[in-house]
């Protein structure tokens, strides 16, 4: 029997199955899905079945291009197909906001137009409401539009889902983090989005220049697909866009501009082109700053001269915040078309210690100084020492070790960034495992840093990949500092294998330069390190042989050690000498090397005055001139009392000078 009650549910149950199968409709006439019909299976939210279970609003958070409107077109699909939810409305503020209406008005009118009864504004309903491009908002409107969002957390019985940028943490909404997909996730995507085809040449294009970038946006990525299947792996962002607008234009005049997916990406190309095109470049300043760094390199390819772009974003030399991004995404995405400009832009962001857009420009900065001109090294070494001050970390040190690889770069450049890496405090990952492709400046390079910065990596350096490397550092190649800096810490290293210490004081400076290392090797209690350094002290001469071994027996460190360096001065001085006058004077010849060295403490105590006085007698020199004078006891009372009198002079002369 229809009751009151049950015809009001029934009436008002056919709206919701209306607007339901409307909005079905508009999801599956989106152009993006029509070209992709995949696209609405791509993982992309992370748990959002768990964050649909909760009670409370649900934030799709990232930054442009993360795939936010996307997430919202799936949630919205997931939403209509299970049917049991209620009907869901999509707003994109950019379009349907009415600066002159409250934010409860607005959604009224979209609830009115989907043909739901008015009821549905108040939440009393079941119902997704879906809100998108709310940063695109002046300030006003988004502080409005955020209270509205915070109060509908509250509803009875409809939720609410909103796309947020970075940073936007609103109460009593959970938020979905949209993150750039890794190798893993985008082989899942394109399997997907490309059923039947083999994913490897786009996912292996990702990850290097120039497409690398294209790998944060989620539109680029779907352009990707589109494109893959008919034309390949587009060679840059510019011919990626013209060839996919060619294909979806049919489509995209035929949605009157009502896009769900794709609209900011469309709206930047049809801007890029029309700059490209002739239009007044002056309009690419006013955008607000995320869009400026979407079109401006866009613009840039397009017009196949990055120069007026550049020379505009720069202005007076003291570019916006705006500008100033729309500059590093040119760099980012064309680094070798305008180095120098580049290297203006390095200075200035470390000046300025910008560290989100020093980060940003980083995967692109090889290719830039790798297009420096000639005259340009100096200008290019003194941005990278200011961009090592303003970048600690791992990201600088991968860049690092990829200006070290390229053999594109100069040399200069490569040894200043190994110079850089040397004197980080760790070692970066891979340090020890350069390219099979190396030459052999990048491999003396790695064993510069190793050597200088990565005691733990040091055995390495007597490896397959980077004993070509310490040969030629130890042969010059970076110059005498480095050889001398690099013999240094592994001779001073006991933890060293012998083998590697051995061939670093081998490969040391010669003489003046090498003679402190030399006479460290000699102190060293490694008997291997030991046995080298009197081979190399052997192409010495005796007096300064015999110096060296002196002031090594000072800082020898064990009996051993002694023996050795002793037993070494006995060969250089004269061995035979020695122990003939050991044997005319009764004494040990070691003593007498000792003796001859000033090593006194050597000889046992009570043997050094026996030694000393029969040495010196077989030579005949009078020891007594040395010795210490006594001091008689009648000497020392009369110079207390000189002391005295000379003390009581003073005090009566003290006392005259008062009265």
């Amino acid at each position: 029997m229809l009751t009151p009650r049950s015809l009001a549910f029934l009436q008002g149950g056919r709206p919701a199955r209306r607007a339901r199968d409307e909005a079905q409709r508009r999801i599956q006439g989106e152009p993006a899905v029509r070209l992709l019909p995949g696209l609405l299976d791509i993982p992309l939210a992370p748990d959002l079945d768990a964050a649909l279970a909760r009670p409370g609003g649900l934030a799709f958070c990232g930054p442009p291009g993360s795939g936010r409107s996307l997430a919202l077109l799936q949630l919205q699909h997931r939403w209509v197909s299970a049917g049991a939810g209620g009907p869901a409305i999509a707003l994109s503020l950019a379009a349907d906001d009415a600066p002159n209406l409250s934010p409860r008005a607005v959604v009224a009118g979209a609830i009115h137009r989907a043909g739901l009864p008015p009821a549905y504004a108040e939440g009393g309903h079941p119902m997704l409401l879906l809100i998108d491009d709310w940063e695109d908002l002046p300030a006003d409107r988004r502080a409005v539009w955020r209270g509205y969002a915070l109060a509908a957390t509250g509803w009875a019985a409809a939720r609410v889902a909103i796309c947020l940028p970075p940073g936007e943490e609103w109460p009593g909404i959970a938020s979905l983090a949209l993150a750039s997909p890794d190798d893993n996730a985008l082989a899942i995507w394109f399997g997907r989005l490309l059923p039947g085809h083999d994913s490897g040449p786009i996912i292996a294009a990702l990850g290097r220049e120039p497409l690398a970038a294209l790998r944060a946006n989620v539109g680029d990525l779907l352009l990707m697909a589109l494109i893959y299947p008919i034309a390949g792996v587009s060679a840059s962002r510019p011919q990626l866009y013209e060839q996919a607008y060619a294909l979806a234009r049919p489509l995209l005049d035929e949605a009157d501009g009502r896009l769900s997916v794709g609209r900011a990406a469309l709206r930047h190309y049809r801007l890029a082109r029309g700059l490209a095109g002739g239009a007044d470049l002056a309009a690419l300043a006013a955008l607000p700053a995320h869009e400026v760094a979407a079109v401006a390199p866009l613009a840039a390819g397009l017009l196949g001269d990055p120069r007026p772009v550049l020379n505009l974003l720069w202005a007076d030399g003291e570019p916006s915040p705006g500008a100033l991004r729309g500059l590093a995404s040119c760099l980012r995405e064309r680094p070798s078309e305008a180095p120098a400009q580049g290297l203006r832009l390095v200075e200035l962001l470390a000046a300025r210690d910008e560290q989100d857009l020093l980060s940003m420009i980083g995967p692109g900065l090889p290719d830039m100084f790798a297009s420096v001109g000639p005259g340009d090294q100096e200008r290019a070494t003194r941005a990278l020492y200011a961009l090592a001050e303003r970048q600690p970390g791992h990201p600088l040190a991968d860049l690092l070790l990829m200006l070290i690889d390229r053999p594109d770069i100069g040399e200069t450049l490569r040894w200043a960034a190994a110079d850089i890496l040397a004197a980080r405090p760790a070692p970066p990952a891979g340090l020890d495992a350069p390219p099979a492709e190396a030459d052999i400046l990048a491999l003396a390079a790695r064993a510069h840093a190793v050597a200088l910065a990565a005691p733990a990596l040091r055995p390495a350096l007597l490896g397959e990949a980077l004993r070509p490397g310490l040969d030629a550092l130890l042969a010059g190649a970076g110059g005498a500092g480095r050889r001398a800096a690099a013999s240094a810490a592994l001779i001073a290293d006991p933890e060293c294998p012998g083998e590697l210490r051995a061939l670093a004081l081998a490969g040391a400076p010669g003489h003046a330069e090498g003679a402190p290392l030399l006479q460290r090797a000699l102190a060293d209690r490694s008997p291997a390190l030991r046995c080298s350094a009197l081979a190399a002290l052997a192409a010495r001469p005796a007096d300064e042989a015999i110096r060296l071994l002196g002031a090594a027996l000072a800082a020898a460190g064990d009996e051993a050690a002694t023996g050795d360096l002793l037993a070494a001065a006995a060969q250089i001085a004269q061995p035979a000498g020695l122990h003939d006058a050991g044997q005319a004077c009764g004494v040990r010849w070691e003593f007498l090397q000792a003796i001859e060295l000033e090593q006194f403490s050597y000889i046992p105590r009570d043997k050094l005055r026996v030694a000393l006085r029969s040495y010196s007698d077989l030579l005949g020199i009078d020891l007594s001139s040395y010795a210490r004078p006594r001091v008689s006891r009648q000497s020392m009372s009369e110079s207390l009392a000189l002391v005295a009198a000379l003390t009581l002079l003073v005090i009566l002369s003290l006392a005259i000078m008062m009265l």
